[in-house]
């Protein structure tokens, strides 16, 4: 099963934008320093990308943990339990960052174990149809979430002052700062060098058109939320939710029910990539070769433990969620390739 350079740019991109169209910060930031150092962690992951390209390129029917078992088995058995645990990592994560919005956002609507335990089921079921299912799916979204924010634009333009645009000065600090959290919500970067052996051909399209089209949506919602908001913006969890609520549009009258339906397709999405990217690399390990085992595995042991959290009162955990996820999607995406990459050099050169 193949998809096209295309399907996987929108996969992506749904799976990074859940996060965005949410945009709840972790960290004390204005909007328009967040704006500015946007432009340096897209920069940064066009940097970090480049050894999952350089990897496709050369071996296109393999991935990262492919590769690997290429040069060792047992380097190859310790690659897959490494990502192994981070697909469950961010199973628990994004369902922990799905029921905070819902709970805060949508107070006694339904039950949050019940909502938290339908999503992982969707989920579970998307990935166990596989990558053209998702791919199919994510087209579908796609346009819905284009449609949604062209809604949203057109019904709170009118309303827009740029009296509320502001900047400020943007320092070392808080470009490092920028990256470091724009790295930590790039969980795509290490699905991709899993989905590999999925693309028929043109990494690069698909790849830096992700990031381009991230950088643009990501900068158009947040100018979006300024305009609108202004200095309210600082006093809501989600701006864009709150905007599509102040949204009326003649088809229905508030947006941010449409919005809720996008959201929880791409979180629907979103989840499904992590377990279906581990199935190129489980057909090498016997045991493991079973959709069972490598679907519903870690969704039991991110999810559940997500849905016990749904009922602490501290659901965000932020150095979990910015910095050691950061140092993970760094390590996982970026240097584990380019290890592997200049292992399997020096192996060809030793043969």
């Amino acid at each position: 099963m193949k998809i096209s350079s295309w399907q996987l740019l929108i996969l992506l991109f749904l799976s990074r934008i859940f996060i965005t169209i949410t945009y709840f910060t972790l960290e004390d930031v204005s909007p328009s320093v967040m704006m500015s150092t946007t432009a340096f962690s897209v920069a940064a992951d066009m940097i970090l990308v480049i050894p999952a390209i350089i990897l496709y390129k050369k071996y296109p029917n393999e991935n990262v943990i492919r590769s690997a078992f290429e040069i060792s088995k047992s380097f190859g058995i310790v690659l897959f339990v490494l990502y192994f645990i981070f697909a469950i990592f961010m199973i628990f994560r994004t369902v922990r960052f799905f029921l905070y919005f819902f709970e805060n956002a949508f107070l006694n609507l339904l039950p949050t174990l019940v909502v938290g335990a339908m999503l992982i089921a969707a989920a579970a079921y998307v990935g166990h149809l596989g990558i053209e299912a998702a791919a199919r799916s994510s087209s579908i979204v796609f346009v819905a979430f284009l449609l949604l924010i062209i809604a949203v634009i057109a019904t709170t333009a009118e309303d827009f002052d740029l009296n509320n645009y502001y900047t400020e000065p943007v320092g070392t600090n808080d470009i490092l700062n920028g990256v470091v959290h724009g790295i930590s919500r790039s969980s795509e970067m290490v699905v991709l060098v899993l989905l590999l052996p999925y693309l028929k051909n043109g990494i690069g399209k698909s790849v830096y058109g992700f990031l381009i089209l991230k950088l643009l949506f990501v900068e158009m919602i947040a100018l979006l939320c300024i305009l609108f908001l202004g200095g309210y913006m600082a006093a809501v969890p989600f701006p864009f939710f709150t905007v599509c609520g102040f949204a009326k549009a003649p088809f229905v009258e508030r947006l941010d029910a449409a919005f809720l339906v996008v959201w929880t397709l791409m979180g629907v999405i979103k989840l499904s990539l992590y377990t279906i990217s581990l199935r190129p690399s489980a057909v090498l390990l016997k045991p493991l070769n079973n959709n069972a085992v490598t679907n519903l595995v870690p969704f039991v042991l991110g999810g559940v433990p997500a849905l016990y959290f749904a009922y602490k009162e501290q659901m965000i955990i932020p150095l979990l969620d910015n910095e050691i996820t950061a140092c993970a999607v760094l390590l996982l995406g970026s240097l584990v390739p380019l290890a592997v990459l200049i292992l399997r050099r020096l192996k060809h050169e030793k043969n």
